[in-house]
């Protein structure tokens, strides 16, 4: 069959129209979908760029604007108190009246009341002091709270004069210190439990010793001050020692003073004679004139009347110079420091214990446990197991 030329035509460009569709759906097509599809995932980075820029962004933003608030915190931290209470409050007065020769026969405390400054609400403690003394300790005393690097803010001073220089009269004192992280607790101690209108009236029950001269009587007394402190066998006491403390539960807590003192309290069970005890790990970090690691009694912990010695039963892991003592505050809210060691010589378990002075109006409370050390000592670190506090009656 032969083909017009017309035909020939007609089938030529039937054949270049086929081939064109093939290209176009076999090759074209397809690249120009991938190309599509290319140019979305390019948008789609481009957009995750976007956004990881802008966290970037943010993440620096906040990191600076978390060093500015850190920055601010660290700066009033230097100012205010930290997790103020009333057993810092305590503490820091006893320091400035033992270097001023201040009488405070008197402190009572008011109830915690949150006070905004800036953008920060601050907890404060406002502390009323009875004080006697001439002029210039009260000079003292004030210039010692001035010299404080932290915030407190004298409200109120009386004063009457007395017979010859003598001065008494009261004085408010407001505490200021950053909110604690764990809200607003309640102070831990608190000296409206021993303190009295009129402190030279014994309790119900109890009798005040008679004293042949009553100007022996201080504010402060300390006894047992020898090299180291009576130490007693368990069977020469046992048939007439109460305990009077247990440490079984973390009823306690630190304080170091100065303020740079580190220690650590924690339950062990590495106990003398009960199923638990408090493990003190304390570090002085270098030699001063003073340094005291206390441990405070959160619990109400009484003595009712006249032992003849108190007992503190001390595991040592190592010697050293270190003094050890405990600290009583009687009913007329005077303290009593008794050296229970004159140093740390021995290894192992220990009872060391100290007698009690004659002339304390007793319930005594016991209120620390203190290990303290001198610019002379070598060793700046300590650790001990404490038991139980015993008397013997």
């Amino acid at each position: 069959m032969k083909l017009t030329s017309r035909e020939k035509k007609l089938l030529i460009v039937l054949v270049v129209a086929v081939l064109s569709w093939s290209y176009f759906n076999f090759l074209l097509s397809p690249q120009l979908g991938a190309i599509s599809e290319l140019k979305q995932q390019e948008r789609n980075y481009q957009e995750e760029l976007y956004k990881v820029e802008t966290i970037v962004t943010s993440e620096a933003q906040v990191a600076e604007r978390l060093l500015s608030i850190t920055d601010k915190l660290e700066e009033k931290e230097v100012v205010f108190f930290h997790n103020l209470n009333q057993s810092q409050i305590i503490l820091l007065l006893e320091g400035i009246l033992e270097e001023t020769e201040l009488q405070i026969p008197q402190i009572s405390f008011s109830p915690v009341v949150y006070q905004p400054l800036e953008d920060i609400t601050m907890e404060v403690i406002g502390v009323r002091l009875s004080y006697e003394g001439n002029y210039t300790t009260l000079l003292d005393f004030l210039r010692a709270i001035r010299q404080q690097n932290k915030k407190i803010v004298l409200t109120n001073l009386s004063m009457a004069r007395q017979e010859g220089d003598l001065l008494k009269g009261d004085m408010n004192l407001d505490f200021y210190g950053l909110p604690s992280n764990e809200g607003k607790g309640e102070a831990i101690l608190s000296y409206n439990d021993y303190l009295k209108e009129n402190p030279f009236i014994a309790m119900d029950g109890y009798g005040i010793p008679q004293e042949e001269d009553s100007s022996l009587e201080e504010e402060t007394y300390y006894y047992n001050d020898s090299p180291v402190g009576n130490v007693s066998g368990e069977e020469e006491t046992l048939a007439r020692t109460e305990t009077l403390y247990r440490f079984k539960d973390l009823d306690t807590f630190f304080v170091g003073h100065p303020k740079g003192i580190h220690g650590e309290i924690t339950m062990v069970e590495n106990s003398r004679a009960t199923t638990h005890a408090i493990e003190i790990k304390y570090d002085f970090f270098r030699n001063r004139d003073e340094n005291i690691a206390n441990i405070v009694l959160e619990g109400d912990v009484f003595i009712n009347k006249q032992p003849e010695t108190l007992g503190l039963w001390v595991y040592a892991f190592e010697q050293s110079s270190h003094t050890m003592g405990l600290v009583l505050i009687d009913a007329t809210g005077r303290e009593v420091h008794l050296k229970m060691a004159g140093e740390i010589d021995w290894t192992g378990w220990r009872l060391v214990e100290s007698p009690l002075p004659i002339n304390i109006t007793y319930p005594a409370r016991i209120q620390r446990i203190y290990m303290e050390s001198h610019q002379q000592d070598e060793k700046t670190k300590g650790q001990l197991i404490l038991d139980t506090i015993e008397g013997l009656f």
